[in-house]
This record gives C-alpha cells, structure tokens and sequence, in this order.
C-alpha cells in the first residue's frame, strides 16, 4: 500500500495511510538535501546563500556539490539534518552566552539627554 503524505499550512506532515505513525511520515517527509536558491532564504531555515557559505567557511557545515564532469556549474545542496542540528546548537550557545552576560558599567541617563544619547559610567 503506497503511503501519501499532505502538507497543510502549517508544514506539519499528515498521513493518510493506516500503517505506521505520524513520527514516522514526518521523518520521511523531510527531504535529506535541499538546494540552496540563488535569491531568498533557503526551504530549511530561510538563511541566505551567502549565510551558509560562510559557516562552511568557519567549519560549522559542510554543503554537498555536485557537478558534471569537467563542468564549471552545478548545484549546491545543504544537508538538512546538519543544517537542523546546527541552528539547534547555535541556538543553545546563544541562549548560555546571554545567561552568562553582565553588563561591566551600568548605563546612566545624563541630564537633559535624549533617549538615544545614554553614557557608559556617567554618574547622574
């Protein structure tokens, strides 16, 4: 028995099929690779091309060529489980990085200054 998979607004995967579960058409409903688009943010995180080029370059990911032989053009694809577990992780770094955070100087409103014009250290 074919099993289909429906998409709905939301991007949640809905199985029409008796066999298995719904963890199941999840799994199989997110492709391995997605290719990277020319403008706009990716299918996966909606990070731009150049976004990803530059965490391969840092060593964050590693994005999949693939071209003809001996061809100078071909496609860019980025491995969505990596791509997932990357952002998942930098966003974990994030979130410790901001709990550990402590301003060294409170900021202090000057007399008469605007809402934009804060000083480091000022004493009021």
């Amino acid at each position: 028995m074919r099993e289909v998979v429906l998409l709905d607004t939301m991007q949640h995967p809905k199985s029409l099929s008796s066999r298995g579960t719904s963890s199941q058409a999840a799994t199989s409903a997110r492709p391995e690779f997605v290719t990277l688009p020319a403008r706009g943010g990716d299918a996966v995180c909606n990070l731009s091309r150049s976004w990803w080029y530059a965490a391969e370059a840092d060593g964050l990911i590693r994005l999949v060529r693939l071209r003809k032989k001996g061809g100078l053009r071909g496609r860019v694809l980025l491995p969505v489980d990596r791509a997932v577990a990357l952002i998942e992780s930098l966003g974990a770094q994030a979130a410790t990085d901001i709990e550990t955070c402590a301003p060294s100087e409170p900021a202090v409103r000057t007399e008469g200054a605007t809402p934009f014009s804060i000083q480091k250290g000022a004493t009021p």
